[in-house]
């Protein structure tokens, strides 16, 4: 039987709840950039994403592992016709609009935001030459928001090449990813009292929400439970209470599953309401406050039986926003930072702010629909036909 704690991951790979969970974090973060005092804990959405991330990325890796069939090639070629054909795109357009709306002087600095932008060094842009999230003239930068982008794929440079060393040299996944959990935070811990812009930015500080996702992801993994890594402690007493009750106390058991499963998810929710609600741009409390979201994220994602996900998360609406969720982070800033930039720095009014978030949804869809999705469906080469892998329904961006 599966564990009580931790259910291993079914055969059905894709899994609707989680572009459920995107669409909460995407929807926070627009939000929060449109509107923000309407949602000023909005920004946590990116550490949803970073959690999911972290997640669907270790899922995909220790399955390809388990099987054999692990390739360096087949993963970073997956990443770039994930990520590089709307990113090109957003920067042609961004560079279009700059053309048009924006001074000399502003122009060349979105030029050089552009190269840190396309190389994924957006964050490492952004420590060097801003005065931190929060700054007005950070918020001035229409490609600022990239900086999530870049943690991502500095993660993904480093992040296969340890798993698969780890693998081949037969050592634990589980406690190493533990450790680095616990030296990221502490990381992060510090240099928000110290520098609190290299702790908002640095992949060194967010990694431990992504090691969160992937530490969930090896615990639920089957083979690396087989190799004596996790200790399936909660299956071992359910099945023992299985034997004494008899068949006929099943049904019990399984009431009681469903119990925790909505308690879990409903317990998820709230973290990352609270997080979303309490969270501030105090570099002071943000590890702790984060906490909040972040294991949020996990419960939603560890009890996928819930009512709440089979239904809410996996509903039509809560699944398209999801799926245009990357294209959609993409788009929805740039606009608002022109508009700053023609403001003196400040947001314009309330009608014009809907106007834009309608303007960046619309590209979003042109994005996703025209570029993204043809680009990923189409074939390159016959290796991608045949590959064993299950990747389900993309990927996290943020």
């Amino acid at each position: 039987m599966s564990s009580l704690i931790l259910p291993p991951i079914k055969p059905s790979h894709y899994r609707p709840d989680i572009d459920g969970l995107r669409a909460i974090a995407i929807v926070s973060v627009v939000i929060f950039h449109t509107f923000p005092t309407q949602l000023p804990g909005g920004f946590v959405g990116v550490d949803v994403f970073f959690v999911i991330s972290g997640y669907l990325i270790s899922t995909i890796i220790f399955r390809s592992l388990e099987k054999e069939s692990f390739s360096f090639l087949d993963f970073y070629a997956r990443r770039i016709r994930r990520i590089f054909p709307a990113l090109a795109f957003l920067l042609l357009g961004v560079i279009l609009l700059g053309s048009l709306f924006l001074t000399p002087e502003e122009f060349k600095n979105l030029g050089k935001q552009t190269i840190y932008g396309s190389a994924f060094g957006e964050n490492i842009f952004l420590i060097r030459h801003s005065g931190g999230y929060w700054d007005t003239a950070t918020e001035m930068k229409p490609l600022m928001h990239l900086w999530t982008l870049a943690v991502e794929e500095q993660y993904y440079i480093f992040y296969p090449l340890l798993c698969w060393i780890l693998w081949k040299v037969k050592k634990r996944v589980l406690p190493v990813l533990c450790v680095l959990w616990l030296v990221s935070f502490g990381f992060d811990l510090y240099q928000s009292q110290t520098s609190s812009i290299v702790a908002f930015f640095s992949l060194h500080t967010r990694f431990w929400e992504l090691c969160t996702g992937c530490i969930l992801a090896a615990l639920v993994n089957p083979s690396i439970s087989s190799k004596g890594l996790v200790q399936p402690i909660a299956s071992k007493l359910r099945e023992e209470r299985a034997r004494e009750l008899g068949g006929g106390k099943i049904k019990l058991l399984t009431n009681l599953r469903e119990k925790r499963n909505s308690i879990g998810s409903v317990a998820g929710l709230v973290f990352i309401s609270a997080g979303i609600l309490f969270a501030t741009g105090d570099a002071t409390y943000r590890p702790l406050l984060i906490l909040l979201p972040v294991f949020g994220t996990l419960l939603l994602i560890i009890f996928r039986d819930s009512w709440i996900n089979k239904n809410v998360l996996s509903s039509s609406p809560f699944v398209f926003v999801g799926l245009i969720s990357y294209t959609w982070y993409l788009w929805h800033w740039p606009l608002l930072s022109i508009a700053k930039n023609l403001n003196g720095g400040n947001l314009p009014n309330y009608p014009t702010c809907f106007f834009l978030l309608l303007i960046g949804l619309a590209l979003s869809l042109f994005s996703y629909f025209i570029i993204e999705t043809p680009i990923r469906k189409k074939a390159i080469t016959k290796k991608f036909l045949c590959s064993r892998v299950s990747t389900g329904q993309g990927y996290l961006f943020v």
